[in-house]
């Protein structure tokens, strides 16, 4: 195997783990949802979103990566744990 197949194929590992680790912060949100819905909490909490982007910003320089980026990554996971929330409040 020559090393570009190597590399595709570590690369094949980390895109495996990172679908699996989203979907654990996913069942989280959920568990999270299950929660606020029975204390009658508000799925949005604008304290702990901006605690999230300081903290993808802090990540990002840690891991030499483009600040937008890491916002954007996280972003959009948060987005989809409303998503999730949401389907728990009104279902």
């Amino acid at each position: 195997m020559d090393r570009l197949e190597e590399l595709r194929r570590a690369l094949e590992v980390v895109d495996k783990q990172t679908v699996a680790l989203v979907a654990r912060r996913l069942e989280l949100a959920r568990e999270v949802g299950e929660y606020k819905k029975f204390n009658n909490l508000p799925i949005f909490n604008g304290e702990v979103e901006e605690h999230k982007m300081q903290l993808a910003d802090t990540l990002a320089k840690k891991h030499n990566l483009d600040a937008n980026f890491v916002r954007s990554l996280l972003y959009l996971i948060i987005n989809e744990s409303c998503k999730e929330q949401a389907k728990i409040q009104n279902g």
